[in-house]
């Protein structure tokens, strides 16, 4: 999907949802004592260096060293106790004050994991445990603890308020983006006023969060009172501004931050997000480009100019400002998961496959990144089943993804699955409100559900060959109108009239066609319809039954059958001449980049002669972006099964034909959506080589405009023309449809 989904979604989350630094609750002393301490503690040091302290020596050391402050020898010292002493309750106590002390708080997992053991029901255990599981990021298992320990019951014997201890527990829940959660246990103890600033920050942004803006706006402005001055209540202000798209106050906001914490990158960052949501993607690019100057590891900067350059077309600079982050191995996944989306949006399917796998490798337990590789792999390789499936089973994993949402709603539309397509797009614009692409598709998909389309138009068409003996020119005045019955179901009714004009007479045809619709692909399509054909003494019937399937992914299968006339000329004409026509065709779509087709067309004709004929076709599509060039070669052979006697129409015994084709076609809107609007204009160019070395040529222009989601128009002119044998075809065609 070639746009900024799922980019703009994760500017949307930046507003105010940002983890704030986990804080670790080191034990600090009065600066004289410590003063004092530090150096009989740097004494023993030396001793211990040196090898000269017995256990109990570097047990007391250990001691000193965490009485005093000194966390990083106090680790040093620990490491050393581990060795020796791995299952010593006294040993690990002192080793996770003193990792945690150093701001290691990961090292002092698998020791809460052993202290645990031994004191299963150990609360204020449980709680320490809790808080260095936040602390490293494993919310999961911080809140498994801190719901162990609420449970177990918080009594003041503990020297712990039970109100800090859920209020803790709500951060992490926050931190988690468990929002609605999170509002559960914030709002009780806002109401009691327990919650500290940093508290009532993270209360403001899963407000935020839930929507809740009214309230946001209400408990900042409740600290602005209290803290004016302060930095961290001023930035949640700028945050608010930024959720309440007040993007001119986020913007002076975020300046003023960092004219007073100019070595803080984050407030630069943040500014750089006002301006994407703003879509003022140049001061963006400019924003990040400076941070980086000043911060050369900045990642976040790093990340907006990847994105933005993707959303600029600029690939180059997005791929390698992409590859420095996956090389600096923060985020690496989440960085190779967009990487590989960019690669998509420009047709290097290949390449973004390979980027999937690469990040499977490292990453084999992400769940997540998986069910994007297979979606992906499934929508690369234009396996339509398996990639609706795919799909939904990655959006059980991220409920919320847009780009999930959006491919999905593609599909749905490719099939004519309007109301799975419509509610795609609702949950898309749940995340995103202002998705033009969603929007749009959401309009269209009802559209077709629920509204008639009125199709209407003229055609001219002139044929003329000697060596084909076909001669008929004539004007075409028509008008369809299509309602829908229900789900899946339609109607239509057709009305023309065409006037003939061949060499010998000139007339008049009226014609009325009905018919009805079922389509459920990928499973099946169906469309039949009866004519009937009204002219000065010559009426005549037509009917057509066509189905359309898509059994497995890759295969297309189609099957009609047709009573139709046969107006070649005027003879044919007169005589009525008209065909039982069965046609089959398989397409396979293995690859975007290809797809191949065999047909077989068999025809019996109402003065009991019959024609078959054979073609197989490959098409390589060059270009799929703002440009569509796509190159087609087709070999036919037709055969009738008698030639002698001579006969009024072509009959030829067999022949062969080889066609090279050239399409070409630009995009004038920015995104293509499928089954949304579109305007383009097309031509083609076709040579074909047929018997006795002649060659002829066509020449194809079209220009299809979708003016918004219920009307549009489609120009079209042809000429053909051969070298050795007269024959020159031309045609002209106008067309509007208006759903209603």
């Amino acid at each position: 999907m070639k746009s900024s989904i799922s980019f703009t979604f994760i500017v949307l989350i930046s507003i105010g949802i940002e983890l704030v630094t986990l804080p670790c609750h080191a034990v600090t002393k009065n600066s004289d004592i410590v003063a004092e301490e530090i150096k009989p503690v740097m004494i023993s040091m030396e001793s211990f260096r040196a090898g000269t302290l017995d256990h109990q020596g570097t047990l007391k050391l250990v001691t000193s060293c965490l009485e005093a402050g000194q966390y990083q020898n106090a680790e040093e010292v620990a490491d050393k106790l581990l060795v020796s002493h791995p299952d010593d309750e006294e040993i690990l106590r002192k080793a996770v004050w003193a990792f945690e002390g150093a701001g290691h708080a990961k090292k002092s997992l698998p020791l809460y994991s052993k202290l645990l053991l031994l004191h299963p029901n150990d609360t204020f255990l449980a709680i320490g445990a809790a808080r260095a599981y936040s602390w490293t990021g494993n919310f999961a298992y911080s809140l498994q603890l801190y719901a162990r320990a609420i449970k177990s019951g918080i009594n003041s014997g503990l020297g712990i308020s039970p109100d800090v201890i859920m209020g803790e527990y709500a951060d992490v829940l926050y931190w988690d983006k468990q929002y609605a959660s999170a509002l559960l246990n914030y709002r009780p103890l806002a109401k009691k006023g327990v919650l500290q600033k940093r508290q009532i920050i993270n209360f403001a942004h899963t407000l935020i969060a839930m929507k809740e803006n009214d309230a946001a706006e209400e408990q900042i402005n409740t600290l602005v009172l209290l803290y004016p001055d302060d930095n961290d209540v001023l930035q949640a202000t700028a945050d608010l501004s930024f959720a309440l798209n007040r993007y001119e106050r986020a913007s002076a906001l975020y300046r003023e931050l960092i004219a007073k914490n100019p070595d803080n990158p984050l407030f630069y960052n943040k500014l750089a997000d006002v301006e994407v949501a703003k879509k003022n993607y140049a001061a963006a690019l400019k924003i990040s480009n400076e941070t980086l100057q000043r911060f050369p590891d900045n990642k976040s900067a790093m990340l907006m100019i990847a994105r933005v350059s993707s959303w600029q077309k600029d690939y180059p600079t997005s791929l390698a400002f992409y590859d420095k982050l996956i090389a600096s191995g923060e985020s690496a996944s989440n960085n190779a998961r967009e990487k590989a989306r960019v690669l998509g949006w420009i047709n290097e399917y290949d390449r973004a496959l390979a980027v999937y796998q690469e990040a499977l490798r490292k990453n084999p337990q992400d769940q997540a990144l998986k069910a994007e590789a297979d979606a992906k792999t499934a929508y690369y390789h234009n396996a339509s089943r398996s990639a609706v499936k795919a799909y939904k089973t990655w959006l059980t994993y991220e409920p919320d993804q847009p780009d999930a949402l959006s491919d999905l709603g593609q599909l749905y539309m490719q099939f004519g699955q309007w109301k799975n397509a419509s509610q795609t797009y609702d949950s898309l614009l749940a995340t995103i409100p202002d998705l033009r692409s969603a929007i749009v598709g959401k309009e269209k998909a009802e559209i077709n559900a629920s509204m008639r389309l009125l199709r209407s138009g003229t055609e001219y068409s002139s044929v003329k060959s000697d060596w084909n003996k076909i001669n008929v020119t004539y004007t075409d005045v028509y008008t369809s109108l299509s309602t829908p019955l229900q789900n899946n179901l339609s109607a239509y009714l057709a009305i023309d009239n065409k006037s003939y004009d061949f060499e010998e007479n000139s007339v008049t045809q009226k014609s009325i066609t009905t018919g009805i619709a079922y389509t459920n692909l990928p499973d099946i399509s169906l469309r039949s319809a009866y004519g009937f054909h009204q002219t000065s003494g010559n009426n005549s019937n037509t009917g057509f039954i066509e189905a359309e399937s898509l059994p497995v992914d890759n295969v297309h299968l189609a099957l009609s059958f047709h009573h139709e006339d046969v107006n070649d000329n005027f003879d044919t004409f007169q005589n009525k001449l008209n065909r039982n026509r069965l046609q089959g065709r398989v397409v396979y779509d293995g690859y975007r980049l290809w797809n191949a087709g065999i047909d077989y067309n068999s025809a019996n004709y109402s003065d009991n002669r019959n024609s078959k004929t054979v073609g197989v076709d490959v098409t390589a599509h060059l270009l799929n972006t703002s440009e569509l060039l796509n190159l087609s070669y087709r070999l036919q052979n037709y055969s009738f099964s008698e030639s002698e006697p001579e006969t009024y129409y072509w009959t030829p015994s067999s022949f062969t034909t080889h066609s090279l084709g050239l399409e070409w076609r630009h995009y004038l809107n920015e995104e293509r959506t499928p089954g949304t609007n579109d305007i383009y204009y097309s031509t083609t160019y076709k040579i074909s080589l047929e018997p006795d070395g002649n060659i002829a040529h066509t020449i194809h222009a079209g220009l299809n405009s979708d003016w918004n989601a219920r009307f549009s128009t489609l120009i079209e002119c042809q000429y053909v023309w051969a070298t050795k044998y007269f024959y020159q075809n031309k045609l002209l065609k106008a067309d509007i449809q208006w759903f209603f």
